[in-house]
């Protein structure tokens, strides 16, 4: 059975899309290649995301193109009020996103208690 909030959003499946369209403007913009290589981290380097509230995607870390990053992310708002919504369906303030584990899915869902 999905895990939905209280107004019936489905938390697996809003935070696959989000993990998607991040994934696919990082592809857009080539900074990323069709395959998932991702060209943003060098070894023993990780891409983590925090998303607020509002809806602001932040690189956490040290990460050499992390304002980049976040200014290409932050510049589509239907990404911003993706991540937005997801946050708030979670009834938190900010939820975190390991773009470099093939378990994404599971490191956000921790955060929510599931």
């Amino acid at each position: 059975d999905a895990v939905k909030d209280d107004g019936g959003v489905d938390i697996a499946a809003s935070t696959d899309q989000l993990i998607e369209s991040i994934r696919s403007k990082l592809r857009q913009s080539g900074l990323i290649d069709a395959g998932g290589a991702n060209a943003l981290v060098g070894p023993n380097q990780t891409l983590r995301l925090s998303v607020r509230s509002d809806g602001a995607l932040q690189v956490e870390g040290d990460h050499p193109r992390a304002a980049e990053i976040e200014a290409l992310l932050g510049s589509n708002p239907a990404l911003t009020d993706q991540a937005r919504t997801l946050v708030q369906a979670g009834g938190r303030t900010e939820i975190a996103i390991d773009l470099t584990s093939p378990r994404e899915q599971a490191n956000i869902l921790e955060l929510f208690g599931g």
